[in-house]
């Protein structure tokens, strides 16, 4: 069996591959990192109740004041936006 001197792409090729998965994995966000930095945020609701308070003031400071029922509509949209950014129950 002979062999014979190895090129030296494939030598460089290996770390070339484990360089790429590193810089992948390290640019991929998790949710648990999302809920630490959503936990940081002072301003982040902590719960529903929180969140359609919030809701409520961002209409509060629009100038559709006077119809109340578009008004609702808007608070209800944004709470049903925000429960997905919520921190787990619990």
């Amino acid at each position: 069996m002979h062999t014979g001197p190895v090129p030296l792409t494939s030598l460089l090729r290996v770390p070339f591959c484990a360089l790429l998965a590193l810089a992948a994995a390290a640019c991929m966000q998790t949710g648990s990192d999302a809920a630490k930095l959503q936990a940081n945020d002072e301003n982040a609701p902590k719960s529903e109740e929180d969140l359609k308070t919030q809701c409520w003031m961002a209409q509060e400071k629009t100038k559709n004041v006077n119809n109340l029922d578009a008004k609702i509509a808007a608070v209800d949209k944004c709470v049903a936006e925000g429960r997905k950014r919520l921190p787990p129950a619990g």
